[in-house]
């Protein structure tokens, strides 16, 4: 008699995730599973830098070798492996809760730093910050905005 399996569920299904939800683009994704640097936390959504001795959180300073984080370690399977999930590349679009409060037009380009609250979401792009990203939909009235991750 086979033994039936369950996973704990800690997760209304039935509820939107608009941490990232991809809506178009999907097969140009290119995901790699990475090492998270012990005590960063990580989840859809966020960004992280893919660095020599795994995944850091963003710095004050912009770096281009940052990407989005499709799976973070608030979920079991990345709990087991140490691991999250970058989806490398770009050239789709997503739509997202996760990025710093302000205001937006479309096309306008996005980067991603520490602007001295330890952010790890798209904000507006200063002059020499590398760009990863751009505005498709400005943010509405739910505060969501659909973002263009760019190739890089």
């Amino acid at each position: 008699m086979a033994t039936e399996l369950v996973a704990p569920i800690t997760v209304d299904l039935r509820t939107e995730d608009l941490r990232m939800d991809i809506i178009k683009g999907m097969e140009k994704l290119n995901l790699k599973d990475e090492p998270i640097t012990s005590g960063l936390a990580l989840e859809a959504g966020d960004w992280a830098v893919n660095g020599s001795s795994g995944l850091a959180a963003p710095g004050v300073t912009a770096v281009a070798n940052t990407y989005p984080v499709w799976v973070g370690n608030d979920q079991l399977d990345s709990q087991a492996t140490g691991k999250a999930t970058l989806i490398l590349g770009g050239g789709f679009l997503y739509r997202t809760t996760k990025i710093v409060a302000g205001s937006y037009t479309k096309g306008q380009n996005l980067t991603v730093k520490d602007l001295g609250g330890g952010e790890k979401i798209p904000s507006a792009a200063g002059g020499s910050d590398p760009v990863m990203a751009r505005i498709y939909t400005p943010t509405d009235a739910a505060g969501v905005t659909e973002i263009e991750v760019l190739n890089r």
